[in-house]
């Protein structure tokens, strides 16, 4: 499985993915993360922080075993009953697991956060904590100061079972919405792989603003492009960097002077095939990221 990661955090992936033998997940009848899902997102953010010049303390699994157990937190249980059910509480279990557990060497915080925004994704949840929230919010479950809110020492004076889980359930569950209607939202980076599979790519950068450019046949061809050489340039479009998110607009206006429209025959899901949710989020929380990698 390619990340589009840097070719040596690539590799660690592989050899972690193929090191770690992970239980089965075809029985499970509701939405959980597998370990080669929480292995991509800590990777994601190893290469996010490692081209932003920073890196990070340490890749990749520092105990498999504890890896394994952390990820099977979500499906504990007896038989075909599961302790946890909703995607609140899947969720809360799974984000206390990775950053209480320290599976990994490091970014921990980070990878159970962004884990759990996935995985509430999966359900058509989106957090609405904003970046300070989401911040103190990890931290607190890290540092184990769940004890400062009334709701969990209400919990724990009920000796409710598991009051973190159901504590921080209630929180996710609080601070967040159902999406109405799943919007695609893409990275310059994921564009640009999507972009490549049509035969066109992002190039020449200048200030704030990147050339839309045919640079040969992909997968996909058109009779539209006839005529068409590399290095044509197709149109330019406003440019914050890789990892930042492109304008809907731009997206609509690019799709529009390619001919990648339903009219053609590539609809939305056709033509997002390639995207990631898992870049966006990390792209969408960089400034939370960032935060937790100094707390």
């Amino acid at each position: 499985m390619s990340l589009h990661i840097e070719p040596e955090l690539q590799f660690q992936f592989d050899r972690a993915l193929e090191r770690i033998n992970p239980r089965s997940t075809a029985y499970i009848p509701f939405p959980i993360l597998s370990v080669q899902d929480v292995l991509s997102a800590h990777f994601l953010i190893a290469d996010f922080f490692y081209k932003s010049g920073e890196g990070i303390g340490g890749v990749g699994p520092r105990d498999d075993n504890l890896l394994l157990s952390t990820v099977d937190r979500q499906t504990v249980g007896a038989a075909d009953q599961f302790k946890w059910s909703t995607p609140y509480e899947i969720s809360a279990t799974l984000l206390f697991g990775i950053v209480c557990n320290h599976p990994f060497h490091d970014a921990n915080k980070r990878t159970g956060l962004v884990s759990c925004a996935n995985l509430l994704l999966r359900s058509n949840i989106a957090l609405t904590l904003n970046e300070d929230e989401l911040v103190n919010f990890t931290e607190d479950v890290a540092s184990h100061s769940l004890i400062k809110y009334p709701t969990y020492r209400a919990l724990v004076k009920e000796a409710v079972d598991d009051p973190e889980i159901v504590f921080l359930a209630r929180y996710l569950r609080k601070n967040s919405r159902i999406l109405s209607k799943v919007k695609h939202s893409v990275t310059f980076r994921e564009l640009g792989v999507t972009l490549r599979r049509y035969g066109f790519d992002l190039s020449d950068p200048k200030g704030n603003t990147i050339d839309v450019v045919y640079v040969g046949k992909g997968s996909f061809e058109s009779d539209f492009w006839n005529g068409l050489t590399p290095g044509d340039r197709i149109c330019n479009i406003g440019f914050p960097g890789l990892s930042k998110q492109v304008a809907l607009g731009d997206v609509k206006r690019i799709r529009k002077e390619l001919c990648l429209l339903p009219e053609f025959g590539v609809d939305s899901d056709a033509f997002y095939q390639d995207a990631d949710p898992l870049t966006n989020l990390i792209s969408s929380y960089e400034g939370a990221l960032r935060k937790l990698a100094f707390r």
